[in-house]
């Protein structure tokens, strides 16, 4: 499984909350269509050190393959997203990569390490 993860700053002359509303509800009906993606989510800054935070919100789409994750690059969808983010996002601050997971399970209660 791979996943996209993509750090968005907003443009200077929007507020946080006109963030918010493009990036969770202008957006939301673009993305849940996306070819090729599994698992979709959106996150927003709410606190960190110094008071501003250097992104505003954070996309993280999951994949199954190589090739899903080309599907959707290629896409018509992924470029109107792209074009879309211009009216709200800060276009030389966007950082998207991709990643593999790896997670760490544990017990709860003893937290010893646990297999997955």
């Amino acid at each position: 499984m791979l996943k996209a993860v993509i750090l968005l700053r907003r443009r200077p002359d929007l507020s946080q909350e006109e963030f918010s509303m493009h990036f969770r509800v202008h957006m939301r009906p673009l993305v849940v269509d996306l070819p090729g993606v599994s698992r979709i989510v959106v996150s927003e800054w709410v606190a960190g050190p110094g008071g501003k935070p250097a992104y505003d919100g954070m996309a993280e789409f999951w994949f199954e393959d190589i090739e899903a994750v080309q599907t959707l690059v290629q896409s018509e969808e992924a470029r109107e997203i792209e074009s879309r983010m211009a009216e709200f996002v800060d276009m030389e601050a966007y950082e998207p990569f991709l990643t593999v997971e790896h997670e760490v399970m544990f017990d709860p209660v003893t937290r010893e390490p646990t297999k997955a």
